[in-house]
């Protein structure tokens, strides 16, 4: 836990002059941390959209340790955490956390993607595990073709 709030108290530090432009917030927004933990499904993901999407935060950090998305739509969460309005840093931790799948792509929609010593980043297709091949969601920034 020490180690999270470490990181996030750098990241913040980082991204204060890009949370003080995209959006005018007060000194006392929290950061707001979100566990996704196990499978993903929809309830899971929903909660994720809703959170970011309802709640003023200075930082949105999403501490990951998952296989993947075993059901539903992953679209409105990338969409979330992509157009969040604070920065969000998908944070794969503590050890020996994994992220797979679905999981793995939330890395390449968030402001910043980190990882603890000893995690497991894995492949990033199938997003779902149990249906087809989903196209991976990449920032423009991330995407590797552009």
């Amino acid at each position: 836990m020490i180690r999270l709030l470490v990181v996030a108290g750098v990241v913040l530090g980082a991204l204060s002059g890009m949370a003080a432009s995209s959006v005018a917030q007060s000194d006392d927004l929290p950061i707001v941390v979100i566990d996704v933990r196990n499978p993903m499904d929809q309830r899971l993901m929903d909660f994720i959209v809703e959170t970011i999407s309802t709640t003023d935060a200075h930082l949105f950090v999403l501490r990951v340790d998952s296989p993947g998305i075993s059901s539903g739509d992953s679209g409105s969460m990338y969409r979330a955490v992509s157009e969040a309005s604070a920065p969000v840093v998908v944070w794969v931790g503590d050890r020996p956390a994994v992220a797979f799948g679905g999981a793995a792509s939330l890395l390449n929609v968030a402001d910043i993607g980190a990882a603890a010593p000893g995690t497991w980043i894995g492949y990033i297709q199938p997003t779902v595990v149990t249906g087809g091949a989903d196209t991976v969601p990449y920032r423009p920034s991330h995407d590797p073709g552009g």
